[in-house]
């Protein structure tokens, strides 16, 4: 994980994404469950937006990553990712700065923690690749601790499998790109 920078929303969100939202949630009794958002994702509408500012790099696993086909079985396309789950947090579930573009699947596997890291307030010095194993870590023992849910995050296997891929791919003299089924990725250093 590197740190993302933040952009601002852009000038139409409010009339596509946050008010749509805001509706549907004071129509609501109580505090929304994830079935409740159902036919209401409109910050699915800020998605290609999202995707273009980022270049297609999951702020979790530094990785590009494509825009959703019409199918794709193997869910490595890009989603928005709510920072703050927005089952827990309703208040910033149609807010710009709680996205972030995400794999599906690390969007998934995130689910509604709260001990992730946000991408947008890391230190690059944080990270780092171990070479041997191509698992991230930390060389920073005060923040091992607090990072074990995020490090756990972007150590699934799937992401250092793809890692070792990539790294050894590029050593051979190869491009920094691996191919899944329709899946195209590229890694960013």
């Amino acid at each position: 994980m590197k740190k993302i920078p933040t952009f601002p929303e852009p000038s139409d969100f409010d009339e596509r994404v946050r008010k749509p939202g805001q509706a549907f949630l004071s129509s609501l009794d109580g505090t929304p469950l994830s079935h409740d958002f159902r036919g209401h994702s409109y910050w699915s509408r800020a998605h290609n937006q999202l995707h273009r500012l980022y270049a297609g790099i999951c702020a979790y696993s530094s990785a590009w990553t494509p825009l959703p086909l019409p199918v794709n079985a193997d869910n490595g396309h890009s989603s928005v990712d709510h920072f703050m789950p927005k089952t827990e947090s309703p208040n910033v579930a149609y807010e710009w700065s709680n996205f972030r573009l995400a794999r599906a699947y690390v969007n998934q596997a995130k689910g509604n923690s709260t001990d992730i890291s946000d991408p947008t307030s890391v230190c690059d010095e944080w990270f780092q690749i171990n070479f041997k194993t191509f698992r991230v870590i930390t060389q920073n023992q005060s923040l091992r601790g607090g990072l074990r849910p995020t490090l756990t995050l972007i150590n699934s296997r799937r992401l250092v499998d793809e890692r070792a891929n990539v790294i050894q791919t590029y050593i051979k003299g190869g491009a920094c790109v691996v191919v899944r089924g329709r899946e195209v990725s590229v890694y960013s250093f």
